[in-house]
């Protein structure tokens, strides 16, 4: 015979073995829109104590202008709710930054979080020379811009911040 295996609700699995069952959770932007490429960065990390914090770009937002992108912070409770907690942008976004092309987080035992965000095509080193953005996430969910990294020796072209 075969060997069938179901999850609980709110979970899935490979409908086999019942360890491979994890939560899905499905992750909206509060202010979506056609082409915003929401999700085309996305990063989750375990919170201590259970839980998660997610970040997930999208690189063609226009909050900041047409193709300016965005980002935006979720808090996963360990049973399974989400809450948007921050949508992030560039202080000094423009036109074309793609800010939420890529992005990363990383929990730390306080409850915090550190993000970066890839621009890959903001300008500061020339045309599409690139940068990175650090923001801390309180434990709260609260967002604020720590710095903006480039490359010091960074060009038109680089794409910096293409990967973080």
């Amino acid at each position: 015979g075969s060997f069938s295996c179901s999850c609980s609700p709110g979970f899935k699995g490979d409908g086999v073995t019942c360890s491979e069952c994890a939560r899905e959770i499905k992750l909206t932007a509060s202010d979506a829109a056609a082409e915003d490429w929401f999700g085309h960065g996305v990063s989750v990390s375990a919170q201590p104590g259970g839980g998660a914090v997610a970040l997930v770009g999208s690189m063609q937002d226009d909050d900041r202008g047409s193709k300016s992108g965005s980002a935006y912070a979720y808090i996963i409770g360990s049973n399974g709710t989400s809450t948007q907690t921050s949508k992030l942008t560039a202080a000094d976004g423009a036109v074309d930054d793609s800010f939420g092309v890529s992005v990363g987080v990383s929990s730390f035992s306080n409850g915090n979080a550190v993000a970066v965000i890839g621009a890959y095509l903001d300008d500061d080193r020339g045309a599409d020379s690139g940068s990175a953005y650090v923001y801390v996430i309180s434990s709260s969910g609260t967002a604020t811009q720590a710095s903006k990294l480039t490359a010091s020796d960074g060009a038109a072209g680089d794409m910096f911040g293409w990967s973080v």
